[in-house]
């Protein structure tokens, strides 16, 4: 009998003293991911909230994703590392699977939108950007340069500093406001909003890119 209590005993210390990266999906609060920020080490994020889901790599950077359960929402959070180190964690609830309509009904035409879920857009790189930059300053005629502004939108998740530098393209604030717009769910490092606010002149404007970055 003692045996066996003391078999049970060495089971459960090895449990317990399993490294923080086997934690679970589960999170009481939100506040867990106030403690991720930038300078992190990729350890330091693993013993917070544990090993990612899925990874990714582009270049230099790498891209590690969760799925938590927290506070009653699931969850996805997006952290992007390089050279070992945090540059930039994103969050969102996932969203949920469309339900059938209890009725057939006739098609509707769907409006055109950004992907529901930003982390399929892969991080543009600063060599992938430049080269991109390039091409459209010879493009001689503003619509196409701006079709093709707009294409990359949907395809690529930028920096601050790269979406600012495309806004030089547009001499109006209104068309910078919306080229922007196409840009800013997906923005990796959104803190460095200061980049993009420099390309507007009214303060009206600046305030308006806070409230749509919701910061």
């Amino acid at each position: 009998m003692k045996t066996t209590l003391y078999k049970f005993a060495i089971t459960g210390l090895l449990l317990h003293g399993l490294s923080a990266c086997s934690l679970g999906t589960y999170f009481q609060s939100k506040q867990v991911l106030n403690k991720i920020h930038s300078g992190m080490t990729d350890e330091e994020v693993c013993a917070l909230i544990g090993k990612p889901d899925f990874r990714r790599f582009n270049q230099d950077i790498e891209e590690w994703e969760y799925r938590k359960w927290i506070s009653g929402n699931n969850t996805v959070i997006l952290v992007n590392f390089e050279n070992g180190r945090v540059i930039s964690m994103d969050s969102f609830n996932a969203p949920q699977p469309p339900q059938p309509p209890a009725t057939p009904a006739p098609p509707a035409a769907i409006p055109e939108q950004h992907p529901s879920q930003p982390n399929r857009l892969h991080r543009m790189s600063n060599e992938e950007f430049q080269s991109f930059y390039n091409k459209i300053s010879k493009e001689l005629f503003s619509d196409e340069r701006n079709d093709m502004i707009r294409a990359l939108s949907k395809s690529k998740r930028l920096t601050c500093k790269q979406c600012a530098k495309l806004l030089t393209f547009y001499s109006f604030e209104d068309e910078k406001m919306t080229a922007f717009r196409w840009f800013a769910p997906h923005l990796i490092d959104k803190e460095n909003y200061n980049e993009i606010k420099k390309q507007f002149i009214f303060s009206t404007d600046q305030e308006k890119i806070k409230n749509i970055l919701g910061i």
